[in-house]
């Protein structure tokens, strides 16, 4: 211990001594002296059954060996000292024990508030401990000085304990939820499922510190009476209450002093980090092998791994840098390998020591094992759309991810052969394996799979069961090297518990307080349960290493890192138990699927950081506005999702989305940023509108699509109109898979026309698609949908491909330098290969790049900026006209066409139908015009329909044109036989020589 911690532990023993002068005498000079009744009673009860809660500390709890601890059991020895042993300790959970003594089934119960309520079943000794009451918080929650600051707010509570009555009866309006004890209840604070915790502050700083819960903090006092603590005995023994009161009143300060310094002292001893002792012989070795060459896995995160600049990092980095420092030698790192050729390498002695590695029987084969110093619990990872998976048996002749070489492979060879293993160079590899849909699931240690699941930002995976096996981790030992085994397990028993809760805090972004709260400390009892806290926390921190790494890091995996909300896994499993619970009590509830109407707008204009700041704004104001017993999830992007209450009739779920819509429409202040948003709400009901979370969701996303259209700020119910357009775009998607295959897709070519001199020099080329079941499908239907499912890539392809085709026969058959104007979409402008993927069908097909023009929209910039423009000036490097399509209809049109190289702009169909009824019309062609030819930009206008149209467009200067004035779209052999015919009627009409 320091020197503060002495001078504090010297102050809190001086003032326990002061304060129980008052009231108490030493044992020598005051004997316990009975009445002839009292010790009549004793001689004829040599048992005293007195209850203790088990998971109440510092107070009351049962310890690592399974053994009541605690400030109780100390006392209770005392008291044992007065009373000859007759009192026999019971652990148990508070509800039970209470009842066992109103039930006569115990005798006493120690750690009781002695209230009038309960005076009618108990007697009660006088207090012997008084600790405040606080409200626990989140640390990013407003703050929570008093309890009227939870109006309308959700507290946890312990099931039983006297604050459930006391702020039911006396504060209404704020909602209470019960836990089986306090640790459940601060948890519950922690998950975001109760926003507040109100008890005795001891218990709670103490479990905050032990589990690690560092994003509760203390917000204010309560302004209850607090934890006065005494002994209840049964009401129909009164006389048991008075000798225990007997033997309370005579412990002395000099008894109490030595309870605390006995404490302390085993504490210290535990947490005293002494030099590590080496025998010569040790020593010796060390000096015969100055050179240890280490075996580390590179991409095991955060256990092990090298940083972008090589470092080696992780929790064995930092266990390995301490351990050097204590023996006093460097090992050699590791090389960068996969881990299947780092376990050759050990195997044939080209290096020593694995860093990291659990202890199987193939590896006993040529290792030696230290003792485990990381645990980790090996987990299911599965898709979120993957239901509960119970155990190994549901992986049963499934494809799992696994790291290749890893000791789960031989794990899972030996004990489940009925499991068809894949294997892959690393964790994330195995995980992207699962995203990709190559194999079911990817089993292993949770820490490394949520640490990556994060930092990549895989948020469609989740943990979808538990397997019996524990990931125990050591450092192994070339089997001809003992020695080294018994100095590396003397390095890690002289690491102490704080050292080690160090590193795996800092491995899971979490601070550990070095100091206590002392200043805080008010009363007498408050500042001896301090004293054991202090004493305690570190040696119990390190037994419960697993357990706290766990939770945060499940923590993190459920919920978004940006808002706090609970996540897409997250919500899934709440909707799970949702349509359970509906089902099983016969009730309705209701998804509110919400979408940020134009988000994309204020991301381009402003900037993501801006963006962020707004979702982190709304989704406060949603859960300002919505009923705490309501789940509110971050979905994805700007895509938010409600699960409401229970409802009787649906007109309430509207009322809520009605005032929601007005809520959410008034303004936000943001970086001097003043702007209103607005919501479009898609609603799907349980049972009506789906019978399982996934289609209620995707119900309520098809409602929220009908509120987009609608021009925003509205909400939709989920109708069998809507049934029947999602029923018809699965069908869609299921003949869809095959109607390249079966050749259902056909190219048409509209023809574009220079309106000056009626010459026909380009095409564009447009994909119809005639399905035998489905008849003709039309492109606004079939494209929105290729571009959802990931098609898009090989229509776009075979589009490409079959066009350029066209080009180059219609070229050598007409003898005429055409050109083909081809829409893309923003997947395939963002693939890696599209690029060689141009060049190698223009090879193909032998012609160049001059005959090849790629029409886009602004939503290929909208995706991915940054790609785009790199994809786009390769295209123009190589020869390849780019141009900008339904120019005028996006955001930023005008801010693309300056800062990208589009060498065609083609007017939206819109503009040019307005020219022959609105002069706005014309003005806005004539600005494009003008704009563009400032630019060198040509321009081509869309949906040229009347002789009137046409003209107007030449009157502006517009050259270029398309539409059913001149051809409708037209098959290839069709398009030939028109242009034979018009060039045909062109020599006609050429006047005579």
């Amino acid at each position: 211990m320091n020197t503060r911690h002495l001078l504090l532990l010297s102050l809190t023993l001086f003032f326990i001594q002061a304060t129980i002068a008052q009231a108490a005498v030493p044992a020598e000079e005051l004997p316990l002296q009975l009445t002839a009744a009292q010790q009549l009673w004793l001689n004829q009860h040599d048992r005293i059954t007195i209850g203790a809660m088990d998971d109440w500390p510092p107070l009351d709890f049962i310890n690592l060996e399974g053994k009541p601890d605690g400030f109780g059991v100390a006392l209770v020895a005392l008291l044992n000292q007065r009373l000859g042993g007759r009192l026999k300790l019971t652990s148990g959970k508070w509800p039970e024990l209470y009842e066992q003594v109103i039930e006569n089934k115990l005798d006493a119960l120690l750690d009781i508030t002695p209230k009038p309520s309960r005076k009618p079943y108990f007697n009660f000794t006088q207090p012997y401990l008084n600790i405040p009451h606080v409200i626990i918080g989140r640390n990013e929650a407003p703050y929570y000085v008093h309890e009227s600051a939870l109006v309308g707010k959700t507290i946890a509570l312990e099931q039983g304990f006297g604050n459930v009555t006391y702020y039911r009866e006396n504060y209404p309006s704020i909602h209470i939820r019960e836990y089986a004890n306090t640790s459940e209840a601060l948890d519950a604070v922690a998950r975001g499922e109760a926003d507040a915790y109100i008890g005795n502050r001891a218990v709670a700083n103490y479990i905050i510190n032990r589990e690690i819960l560092n994003n509760l903090k203390v917000h204010g006092r309560a302004g209850t009476e607090g934890s006065i603590l005494a002994i209840g005995s049964r009401k129909d023994q009164p006389i048991l209450a008075r000798i225990l009161q007997l033997a309370l009143s005579s412990i002395s300060s000099q008894e109490y002093h030595a309870i605390l310094t006995d404490i302390i002292q085993q504490q210290t001893a535990l947490n005293t980090n002494e030099a590590l002792k080496l025998t010569l012989r040790e020593k010796q070795w060390l000096a015969d092998h100055p050179i240890i060459r280490l075996a580390s896995d590179p991409y095991w995160p955060p256990l092990e791994y090298f940083d972008k600049d090589g470092s080696y990092q992780g929790i064995a980095a930092d266990f390995i840098r301490l351990i050097e420092k204590k023996i006093g030698i460097s090992f050699v790192r590791s090389p960068e390998k996969q881990w299947s050729e780092l376990v050759k390498d050990v195997r044939e002695r080209r290096l020593d020591l694995f860093s990291l590695a659990m202890n199987t029987p193939e590896r006993q084969n040529y290792s030696q094992f230290t003792q485990p110093y990381v645990s980790n619990t090996i987990v299911i990872i599965t898709l979120s759309s993957v239901d509960f998976v119970p155990g190994m048996e549901g992986l049963a002749g499934k494809t799992v991810a696994l790291e290749k070489g890893y000791a789960t492979n031989e794990l899972l060879n030996t004990n489940h052969p009925e499991i068809q293993l894949k294997t892959y160079p690393n964790t994330e590899a195995a995980l992207l394996a699962v995203v990709r849909g190559d194999a079911f699931a990817y089993v292993g240690n949770i820490a490394t799979s949520s640490y990556i699941i994060q930092d990549k930002a895989l948020g469609n995976l989740k943990v979808s069961g538990e397997t019996p096996y524990q990931n125990d981790l050591a450092f192994g030992v070339r089997s001809d090297w003992p020695e080294l085994v018994h100095i590396l397990n003397k390095a890690l028993n002289s690491i102490s518990a704080r050292e080690k809760a160090e590193i795996f805090s800092r491995w899971v972004r979490v601070e550990v307080s070095s100091s206590i709260p002392w200043g805080w400390i008010i009363t007498i009892s408050l500042i001896l349960v301090a004293s054991i806290v202090m004493t305690l926390y570190w040696n119990y921190l390190l037994k419960q290493k697993v357990r706290e790494r766990t939770f945060l890091l499940e923590y993190r995996s459920l919920h978004d890192s940006l808002t706090g909300l609970p996540n897409r896994t997250a919500l899934m499993e709440q909707l799970s138990q949702r349509v359970m619970k509906a089902d099983r009590e016969g009730t309705s509830f209701a998804v509110l699927f919400i979408d940020v109407d134009d988000f994309k707008k204020v991301n381009d204009t402003l900037g993501h950081s801006i963006g962020d700041e707004l979702l982190l704004a709304i989704s406060k104001r949603l859960k300002a506005f919505l009923n705490p017993s309501m789940l509110i999830s971050r979905f994805g992007g700007d895509e938010f999702i409600v699960l409401s209450d229970d409802y009787r009739e649906k007109i309430s779920i509207g009322m809520i989305c009605q005032r929601l819509l007005q809520t959410m429409a008034t303004s936000y202040q943001l970086d001097n940023i003043c702007m209103s948003m607005t919501l479009s709400i898609g609603v799907a009901c349980y049972p009506t509108d789906g019978e399982s979370g996934e289609e209620l969701l995707r119900n309520a996303d098809t409602a929220m699509y009908v509120s987009k259209k609608q021009g925003g700020n509205y909400f939709h119910f989920f109708s069998s109109d809507l049934n029947a357009q999602m029923h018809r775009r699965i069908h869609l998607e299921e003949q869809f898979m095959t109607a390249l295959k079966n050749q259902e897709f056909a190219l048409v070519f509209q023809p574009i026309v220079n309106i000056r001199s009626g010459e026909i020099k380009k095409f564009e080329v447009l994909s119809r698609w005639h399905n035998p079941k489905l008849g003709h499908v039309a492109p606004s239907e079939f494209i929105p949908l290729a571009e959802h499912n990931g098609f898009i890539l090989k229509l776009g392809e075979y589009v490409l491909s079959e066009a350029l085709a066209a080009c180059a026969r219609l070229r050598r058959s007409l003898n005429q330098d055409y050109t083909v104007t081809v829409n893309v979409s923003p997947k395939q402008m963002n693939t890696a290969n599209f690029v060689d993927l141009v060049s190698r069908l223009l090879q193909a097909h032998r012609l160049p790049p001059q005959a090849l023009i790629l029409e886009m929209t602004e939503g290929v910039l909208i995706q991915n900026h940054k790609k785009s423009e790199e994809v786009m000036n390769s295209l123009v490097r190589m020869g390849i006209h780019l141009a900008m399509d339904d120019f005028g209809t996006g955001y930023s049109s005008l801010s693309y066409v300056r800062n990208f190289p589009f060498h065609v702009l083609k007017i939206d169909r819109e503009f040019v139908q307005d020219l022959s009824t609105d002069d706005k019309g014309g003005e806005l062609v004539e600005a494009v015009l003008a704009m563009a030819g400032s630019l060198h930009i040509d321009v081509i206008a869309e949906g040229v329909e009347t002789q009137s149209q046409e003209q107007r467009l030449l009157e502006l200067g517009c050259i270029e044109a398309q539409g059913y004035y001149y051809s409708r779209p037209l098959p290839e052999k069709s398009l030939e036989q028109w242009l034979k015919t018009r060039s045909h009627l062109e020599k006609l009409n050429q006047p005579h020589e």
